[in-house]
């Protein structure tokens, strides 16, 4: 039509531009316009200027579609940054135009979350939530501890094995490490790089246990290491500073857990001997330093104390050593230990230049008795087991023309005389002696006794052998007389 009027488009456009101005113009200046007074009660009418589509609400983003984000990934250890699609109906919203994405937890193993916030025509927020997943060994630096994963998930009480070893993943999927755990009705040990402990001692509250090669526990039985016996008890616990009954009798295991052998042990007060194999002695003899020792049937080194073995008495002393060439009380009364240790008994022996009789019991004779030895040729008188008199003397003759040996044997006093004569023939069968004595003792009645002898100038030695008496024990007469005072008619005596 503006062709038709011949007008050119400039213009045109020019004449509409004015036309408008004009008309704002005229609207801006209207203050009010009233309606009819009797309809709007003469309220006035205002207008105000609105730009288009102001009053529109916002978009919830809680209402749009979030794909592209798998349900899980696979741990890397770095954060992981899936980019979602958002969509409401079919709009597809534009990140950082209409929404923005910030991701939490997205590093280590476990959930991690994608948010999604709307931004400009949208508002409100979105969660979704994915899994990151390790494979095999993972590190958690949430807690600073190794879990191992497998098909998604973390293992737990079971066994893994590890490059260097097995390992223990406990309840909670966690690697067990410094503690012993128990499975399949054994108990192994994890050490502090959390590997199984296998063939080799291990210390824990201050006790020491031994694991085999498989890594179990080792519990009631012995254990050779490093050429030294061990004994693990029922609690797998090492046995140190007791008693262990053995097959073949028991043993002592010292503090250190070591079977002790050839060894003396003091425990409970009481001395113990520890043999080559390992086995505590008993009831026999063992020889210690200072001698030999007797061992009782538990084992118990005996002190003080009388024992009989093999048939014979010994003593053991206060040292619990034999008491060997010496005396010893029993009952009150003295006993004689020989150089074997053995209690002499129903013997005469000779110790510190005396002669003693022990009776059949062992025991020493303490009433008053003679001895006579010849191989010596010296008497003596005991009484109370002090010796009173020690005498040379001279026995029977036993070279010449007859034999005149002394009777020996165990004889009484039968008498006691003074001044008497002894009479009778020599060897030549004719010729008569009367010999005048002061003291005279016989003790067989066949004219055998003790006397004085004052015709012979020495005593001793030899002289016996070719100048002997007729089988009396010549005496010196100031030996006589003493031993006269002395003894009772039926005193012992003892000639051998």
């Amino acid at each position: 039509m503006l062709k038709q009027i011949g007008l050119k488009s400039s213009a045109v456009r020019v004449l509409l531009v004015l036309v408008l101005s004009i008309c704002v113009l005229a609207m801006a200046d209207v203050k009010s316009v009233y309606a009819d007074s009797e309809t709007l009660d003469q309220q006035p009418v205002s207008w105000t200027e609105e730009e288009p589509g102001e009053d529109e609400p916002a978009v919830s983003i809680s209402d749009a579609e979030i794909t592209g984000i798998l349900a899980s990934y696979d741990y890397t250890g770095s954060a992981i940054t899936p980019e979602p699609t958002v969509k409401i109906g079919t709009t597809v919203l534009a990140k950082d135009t209409d929404y923005n994405v910030s991701y939490s937890n997205n590093t280590e193993a476990g959930t991690a979350t994608v948010t999604i916030t709307g931004i400009g025509a949208y508002e409100g927020t979105k969660s979704v939530d994915f899994q990151i997943v390790p494979k095999g060994w993972y590190w958690s630096s949430k807690d600073s501890e190794w879990y191992y994963y497998r098909d998604g998930s973390a293992v737990t009480d079971t066994w893994i094995k590890a490059k260097s070893g097995g390992c223990w993943m406990d309840g909670s999927g966690k690697l067990t490490r410094n503690r012993w755990i128990q499975s399949g009705g054994a108990w192994y040990y994890l050490n502090a790089d959390g590997y199984m402990a296998a063939n080799q001692w291990v210390k824990t509250s201050g006790v020491w246990y031994f694991v085999d090669a498989n890594g179990k526990m080792q519990t009631n039985q012995w254990k050779k290491s490093n050429g030294k016996w061990y004994y693990l008890k029922n609690t797998g616990a090492m046995a140190a500073n007791q008693w262990i009954k053995a097959s073949g009798g028991w043993c002592w295991m010292g503090s250190d857990g070591v079977m002790a052998a050839n060894k003396w042990i003091k425990t409970g007060g009481a001395w113990y001997y520890l043999k080559s194999d390992g086995y505590m002695a008993a009831n026999q003899w063992v020889k210690a330093k200072g001698g030999w020792c007797w061992m009782s049937g538990s084992g118990a080194m005996v002190a003080n104390k009388w024992i009989k073995t093999g048939g014979a008495w010994y003593y053991l002393k206060s040292d619990g050593y034999m008491a060997a060439g010496q005396w010893a009380k029993s009952n009150g009364k003295w006993c004689y230990l020989q150089g074997t240790g053995k209690m002499a008994a129903d013997k005469w022996l000779k110790t510190g230049g005396h002669w003693y009789y022990l009776d059949s019991n062992g025991y020493m004779r303490t009433d008053p008795y003679i001895f006579i030895s010849i191989d010596e040729q010296t008497l003596y008188y005991y009484k109370d087991g002090s010796c009173y008199l020690k005498t040379p003397v001279v026995t029977g003759k036993l070279y010449g023309i007859k034999y005149h040996g002394t009777p020996t044997g165990n004889y009484r006093i039968l008498s006691k005389q003074r001044n008497t004569h002894l009479k009778g023939v020599e060897d030549d069968g004719k010729t008569k002696y009367d010999s005048f004595v002061r003291y005279w003792m016989p003790f067989r009645g066949d004219g055998y006794g003790l006397h004085d002898a004052d015709w012979r100038g020495s005593f001793g030695g030899t002289i016996y052998k070719y100048s002997g008496s007729h089988g009396c024990v010549n005496m010196p007469v100031s030996a006589a007389g003493k031993l006269y005072n002395l003894i009772t008619v039926g005193t012992f005596v003892r000639i051998q």
